[in-house]
C-alpha cells in the first residue's frame, strides 16, 4: 500500500495539484496507511474503508471518501487492484441524524411552514 501511496503522491505532485491539496491527500492516505502500509492494494474491501470511516467525524467523511476514492481509482488504472474495484464507489451515504440537507436558513423556512417562492415561470395569461 505503501507504493501506492508513493506513487500517487508523485503523480499529483508531478501534474502541478494545489499545495492544500497535496497536504490534505497526504495526511488522510497517510492515516488510512497505519498499520496497512505493508498490505497489498488488492487486499483491501469496502469493509476496511468503512471501518476505518466510522471512526471519524462527519464534517470530515466525505473529503475522506474522495481522498480514498482517489487512492482506490489510481490502484485501478496502475493495476494493484481488478478493473472497477474501488470499494469507496459502494460506500452508503451518510448525514449526521437530525442534520437537514438543505442551507440551514432554507430548513428555518420549512419549520416555520414557509412556502418557497416559485421563480422562473411567467404565464402569460392574454391570448
Amino acid at each position: 500500500m505503501k507504493t501506492v501511496i508513493d506513487e500517487l503522491l508523485a503523480d499529483k505532485k508531478a501534474i502541478g495539484r494545489s499545495p492544500r491539496y497535496f497536504v490534505s491527500l497526504r495526511s488522510i492516505l497517510g492515516r488510512f496507511a497505519t498499520g496497512r502500509e505493508s498490505l497489498p492494494m488488492a487486499s483491501l474491501a469496502l469493509l476496511d474503508v468503512e471501518r476505518w470511516l466510522d471512526g471519524k467525524k462527519a464534517a470530515g467523511r466525505a473529503t475522506f471518501k474522495v481522498r480514498l476514492s482517489t487512492l482506490f481509482a489510481f490502484a485501478v488504472r496502475r493495476r494493484y487492484r481488478p478493473d472497477d474495484d474501488n470499494p469507496c464507489d459502494a460506500l452508503e451515504a451518510r448525514r449526521p441524524s437530525g442534520q437537514c440537507p438543505l442551507r440551514s436558513s432554507r430548513c428555518a423556512q420549512i419549520r416555520n411552514g414557509e412556502k418557497r417562492p416559485r421563480t422562473g415561470f411567467l404565464i402569460d395569461d392574454d391570448p
